[in-house]
């Protein structure tokens, strides 16, 4: 590879440096010129002095790519060379042109310019052409070296001339040293210790590129793993101090359950009540009543006390009516029903008194009347009386403060009509009619304001599958999808995912299985079953987010302990819907 500044022969390829003229092979022929003329049409170079009697060939053409001498015709497409500097005393050949391809330099870099030691013009002359010589013999092709007689043209002899060898290799060495130092200017930073060290051992040591450190992948980002979501499942808790079916359950501002009265055998009720602790999952006895009953309603005041009303002693239908104190654990009497009632309706007003409606009396007959405690004064009074007979119905608080009672029997005959109570004007007004006539049913508010009602039985008792909802911005009964068993009297709960529980009842037996209702998609989906087969059993929804169980009647007609919870996961719950009552005694005691 050649050394910078130094050029190459395009034909030969023999290298030379600072623009000297390329050496021959040592076997290269001489020759001599035969004329002192140009040829005809050939201008010489400019600044050149022809060589006397020499004539280049007629209609000679430079190779394309060669850069003549000035003055020369250049080869297409190439600039010739310019400031080239004519050594004194120095006359080439016509005609002659540079090596291909290398540009001359100035003459202080000339290797045939001044003599550095006398600073006086070099004694050698010009080389005089050969006449006996053909022209063939004094004329290369253009792009080759021509050759003259004792050497190539541009030389004299050796005897008459300094030989440039020696210039040339100074030049060479101090091309390589000043490109060595430049090499280490650019690649390492050095301090003058270091410089006469690199002198000192005559080696440019040029510092290895740092090795650049990769990027570290960064680790991969763990994917979360989905959290399971909790199978829901039934789970036994802790028995009842006393076995009963169609008690009361009741959720207490403090989250335990109130579980009072029912029955403890057909027709025996009891007075007892107990506390359900679900920090603990037990069950502790706390006061009894002061009148053991079943089928009685238990609601739940503003100021946090339970309000027990109605129900049967097993014989007779009830008018007494008493308070518990969970501050005391104790039940204390109230004011009196303005009428005895069984499977009547009691609903917490929005301004904190209860309205009682419906039922039926010691007549057996339906009652069309209605009344309003007052925890304020103790006492109840008389009210709007609704627009037909009722017992057994369903009702519920509507988002604007109305009561809607619907459903339920008279006098023997299934109710499909329902109705809307205003505690403004203290007054019952009719509304959209069930799209099936249904008693014994259970019904819940949902999350989304609407009232859901599920089950029940028809006039022949014959247990219902069928669901429907009431819209309270149209007053309308729309029909959803069918519950996967047809039950009577079961246990619902809102859940904390506003799902709806359906648990229990009756249907040609007491039952196990549970299902859950979708608001969105209006689907019922069956869900984990209870261990034991439960009718009139009582339920509660926990502020953990499960259910509580509790009691009923097995399918051996016997009133139940055991309890059960079911859960989803452990979120805030919602509140209960109405207890079951007995299939069997439905309209009896």
């Amino acid at each position: 590879m050649p050394i910078e500044g130094q050029q190459v022969c395009g034909s030969c390829g023999h290298k030379n440096a600072n623009g000297g003229l390329v050496q021959p092979p040592a076997s290269a022929p001489a020759v001599t010129p035969l004329s002192a003329q140009p040829a005809p049409g050939y201008p010489p170079a400019q600044g050149y002095q022809q060589t006397p009697g020499y004539q280049p060939a007629p209609g000679y053409q430079p190779a394309p790519g060669y850069p003549p001498a000035p003055g020369y015709p250049p080869a297409p497409g190439y600039p010739p060379a310019q400031s080239y500097q004519q050594t004194p005393g120095y006359q080439p050949a016509p005609g002659y042109g540079q090596a291909p391809g290398y540009p001359p330099v100035g003459p202080a870099a000339s290797p045939y310019g001044t003599d550095p030691a006398s600073a006086v013009p070099p004694p050698w002359a010009p080389i005089q052409p050969d006449p006996a010589q053909p022209w063939s013999q004094n004329q290369q092709p253009y792009g080759q070296v021509p050759y003259y007689a004792g050497g190539p043209i541009g030389q004299t002899p050796a005897a008459k001339r300094r030989s440039p060898l020696p210039i040339i290799g100074a030049i060479a060495l101090v091309v390589v040293l000043v490109a060595g130092v430049a090499g280490i200017l650019v690649l390492k930073p050095f301090s003058s210790a270091g410089m006469n060290a690199a002198a000192a051992s005559a080696t440019v040591k040029v510092a290895a590129s740092p090795t650049a450190k990769p990027t570290p992948t960064p680790a991969p980002t763990p994917t979360a793993k989905p959290t399971p979501t909790p199978s829901p499942e039934f789970s036994s808790t802790g028995d009842m101090v006393h076995a009963r079916a169609w008690a009361s359950a009741t959720v207490l501002v403090s989250g335990k359950v109130l579980i009072a009265g029912g029955w403890v055998s057909d027709s025996v009720p009891t007075g007892s009540a107990e506390i359900y602790d679900s920090s603990t999952k037990t069950f502790i006895a706390t006061g009894s009543m002061i009148q053991p009953r079943a089928k009685q309603v238990a609601t739940l005041m503003a100021d946090g006390r339970v309000l027990i009303t109605g129900g049967s002693d097993g014989k007779y239908r009830l008018g007494s009516a008493e308070i518990y104190d969970p501050k005391t654990g104790k039940f204390t009497a109230t004011g009196s029903l303005t009428r005895s009632r069984v499977e009547h309706t009691a609903t917490l007003l929005a301004d904190g008194r209860v309205l009682i409606a419906g039922g039926y009396d010691t007549s057996t007959a339906s009652l069309a009347t209605a009344e309003i405690y007052n925890p304020n004064t103790g006492k109840f009074t008389m009210t709007g009386s609704l627009s037909a007979g009722r017992a057994g119905h369903v009702a519920g608080r509507l988002a604007d403060g109305t009561v809607i009672v619907a459903g339920g029997f008279s006098n023997s005959k299934t109710l499909i009509t329902a109705e809307l109570y205003n505690p403004q004007t203290d007054k019952f007004t009719a509304t959209g009619s069930l799209s099936t006539a249904r008693e014994y049913s259970a019904a819940v508010i949902m999350p989304n304001g609407q009232f859901l009602v599920v089950g029940g039985a028809d006039t022949a008792l014959n247990s219902l599958a069928s669901a429907e909802i009431y819209n309270p911005s149209t007053g309308k009964f729309i029909d959803t999808e069918a519950m996967t068993d047809a039950r009577e009297m079961p246990v619902v709960a809102v859940l904390p995912s506003g799902l709806v529980l359906v648990v229990a009842g009756w249907g040609t037996e007491a039952l196990s299985s549970a299902e859950v209702f979708d608001p969105a998609t209006g689907q019922f989906t069956p869900t984990a079953s209870l261990s034991d087969a439960r009718g009139d059993a009582t339920g509660a929804a926990l502020a953990d987010g499960s259910v509580l169980i509790s009691g009923g009647w097995s399918n051996a007609n016997n009133a139940l302990s055991s309890a059960e919870i079911y859960s989803t996961s452990p979120s805030a719950g919602s509140s209960a819907g109405p207890s079951a009552s007995p299939k069997a005694s439905a309209h009896s005691s």
